[in-house]
């Protein structure tokens, strides 16, 4: 009896958001691939399970790849001239895609912004803080997990480990988290860890991660004698599949990845703390309700994508680890 009353109220909504006009989403990937790729089909998916879709007509999604370059952003107007004013909200996905939009749409009324896989929202100048109402017309989940949990668990994992060797891009991602990690690496706590950093400089393009990839092994392979533990980066380098792949061809130390779908399992390194872009997107997908359902923006917080921890059996068994009991369910 349940089930039917729920399914009958379920027809009710959709029937009446079929009744209206389509709600019109536009979404700006910073690239194609992850972590955005996840993200954004689980926030499709859970718009669904709301009643917005394009296969029930009462969605319409448009969305782009800017290829990791905010410049990309003229086409966009260009394509879109005539129709950048009919979206109810824009989404978006990714650091480039936030700096794009800032630039162009911050303040403009009627510009409802909503933000995922986003390092540093304040620091962009979009937010105030983490915690409390938005101060314009952004909003979101913003992307990194808490630096400290990445460092205490790389402790617990890899408690003799003390020189870090740390390869970046050169892109504004890294930008504020590098100064994060210093200042953080400074604290009493973590007074044993040194950080050997190296910068990869940054190639625009859909490709780019890739062969930043290349020149990081390049790096990494100098680095090996010199430290004790490969760290990913919070950027494009770091999450994509091919800064774990590459590095574990060419080093013998363990690798600390970014991501789970493409950072951890089966890609040669160790283990992950990793933001769950799932969840993140369903998020995303929540607010999405509230502004279409007739919600102010700045009544919407903003959050902290959730995390977890992955290890990856192979390499825990090559470098003989002791997994913590708490941890054991993690090991894949």
């Amino acid at each position: 009896m349940r089930q039917q009353v729920i399914l009958i109220f379920m027809g009710i909504v959709l029937s009446a958001l079929q009744c209206e006009s389509p709600r019109q989403l536009l979404i700006l990937d910073s690239q194609d691939g992850e972590p955005y790729e996840s993200a954004r089909l689980a926030c499709i998916e859970e718009l669904a399970r709301f009643g917005y879709s394009e296969t029930a007509g009462t969605l319409t999604v448009r969305s782009y790849s800017l290829g990791n370059s905010a410049e990309f952003m003229k086409r966009v107007q260009a394509l879109e001239a005539g129709r950048i004013d009919q979206y109810d909200a824009i989404v978006l996905n990714g650091t480039i895609a936030l700096i794009a939009a800032r630039d162009l749409w911050y303040g403009t009324a009627g510009k409802n912004c909503l933000f995922m896989n986003v390092t540093d929202p304040v620091g962009l100048g979009v937010l105030n803080d983490l915690s409390g109402p938005p101060k314009g017309n952004f909003s979101g989940v913003s992307y990194p997990v808490p630096i400290r949990e990445r460092l205490r668990f790389l402790q617990r994992i890899l408690p003799e480990a003390r020189r870090i060797g740390y390869l970046y891009a050169d892109m504004p991602q890294s930008w504020s988290y590098n100064q994060w990690l210093d200042d953080i690496m400074a604290e009493p706590e973590f007074r044993d860890l040194q950080l050997v950093s190296r910068k990869v400089d940054f190639v625009a393009g859909e490709n780019g991660s890739m062969r930043m990839a290349v020149v990081a092994a390049e790096l990494a392979a100098q680095m090996n004698d010199t430290v004790d533990v490969f760290l990913a980066p919070n950027d494009q380098l770091g999450v994509n599949v091919e800064f774990s792949r590459r590095l574990s061809r060419v080093v013998s130390k363990p690798i600390v990845a970014l991501g789970y779908q493409e950072g951890a399992v089966r890609s040669g390194a160790l283990f992950s703390v990793y933001p769950d872009t799932v969840k993140a997107g369903r998020r995303v997908a929540d607010m999405l309700q509230l502004l279409f359902s007739g919600a102010d923006i700045k009544s919407i917080y903003p959050e902290q994508a959730p995390y977890d921890y992955i290890l990856d059996r192979v390499q825990v068994q090559r470098f003989g680890i002791t997994v913590p009991p708490e941890f054991a369910a993690k090991v894949h």
